[in-house]
């Protein structure tokens, strides 16, 4: 699976607009077991490779969805991303292109 990460919408509506921290998952009404490992993962991303909140939302629902890419083309995503040392590929879609034709 690939996960291709797109800044004009948002997987869950875990974040708040002016200050873009992720919301406390508790305040969520109609929270599923899916959204609570989101959430838990998007934090933990979010304090160990400093991604912004939708980054790190998106990230986490990659991993949740165990994808073994996760494309973007946002160069600073990347760098950060890769930091987490995880499972997936962590790459811009030229290079996923290049390494799938190889």
């Amino acid at each position: 699976m690939v996960f291709y990460a797109r800044r004009r919408k948002h997987p869950l509506s875990l974040y708040r607009q002016k200050d873009r921290s992720i919301k406390d998952c508790s305040s969520l009404r109609a929270k599923s077991r899916a959204e609570k490992e989101i959430y838990q993962l998007a934090k933990n991303f979010q304090q160990k490779a400093k991604l912004s909140s939708k980054d790190a939302i998106h990230v986490a629902c990659s991993c949740f969805a165990k994808s073994k890419y996760f494309l973007s083309c946002d160069d600073r995503l990347i760098k950060q991303a890769q930091k987490l040392n995880l499972e997936m590929r962590i790459m811009n879609p030229v290079e996923y292109v290049r390494e799938v034709e190889n």
